[in-house]
């Protein structure tokens, strides 16, 4: 049988070892926070729990106390207010008073907060792992695609220098106007056609 805890305001009732505790350590009472009833008060409280929601008569209710013991008339509300101030019940919300009927008892079966669960380590470990892995393609594509801009460049760069060396033809024939007419390659003489862009050299 599950072990049945009750909330009375801020104090939780143990319904099978009929204690009281002021606190609670993963939904189970904490015994550090037990507290200290009198066997009356104990006897008030189960009777007022068994009985909810409906209403004990005083006649009820000294009866499962004092089992037909004979009592004075203040016994009674005594026994309820020294039993309010161990539950905290500073405004008579949990211990009820039914002028003329007799007493009831405000609770609540306690109901430990849902917890949602959480990743196991396995599963941690996993997606630790494909997150390291998908960040490592990551930087090795950005990487090579670096690479290869920078090898593109640099023979961009070997191209323009090359052509900007280039040393020209060195032995050039030009006319009367000072442009080029002819030039020679080694020793092939090569007559230049500026207008077609063309050079006729006779090998």
């Amino acid at each position: 049988m599950s072990r049945q805890i009750f909330t009375l305001g801020q104090r939780y009732w143990d319904a099978q070892t009929g204690s009281l505790y002021s606190g609670l350590v993963e939904g189970i009472p904490d015994e550090n926070t037990r507290v200290k009833l009198t066997n009356k008060q104990q006897l008030l409280l189960k009777a007022l729990m068994e009985a909810h929601p409906n209403i004990l008569s005083y006649e009820e209710l000294t009866r499962e106390v004092w089992f037909g013991r004979v009592m004075s008339p203040e016994s009674l509300p005594q026994l309820i207010n020294r039993t309010r101030t161990a539950l905290g019940d500073s405004d008579k919300g949990i211990i009820v008073n039914h002028p003329g009927s007799g007493y009831s008892l405000n609770l609540s079966l306690y109901e430990p907060p849902t917890k949602v669960a959480d990743e196991t380590p396995a599963q941690w470990r996993k997606s630790h792992i494909a997150i390291k892995f998908a960040v490592v393609c990551l930087l090795i594509g950005i990487t090579g695609f670096n690479t290869t801009e920078l090898f593109r460049a640099y023979r961009e760069k070997q191209k323009f220098t090359d052509a900007a060396q280039r040393t020209p033809y060195p032995r050039t024939i030009k006319d009367e106007t000072g442009q080029v007419k002819a030039l020679m390659i080694g020793d092939t003489y090569c007559e230049y056609d500026k207008a077609k862009r063309l050079l006729n050299c006779n090998f």
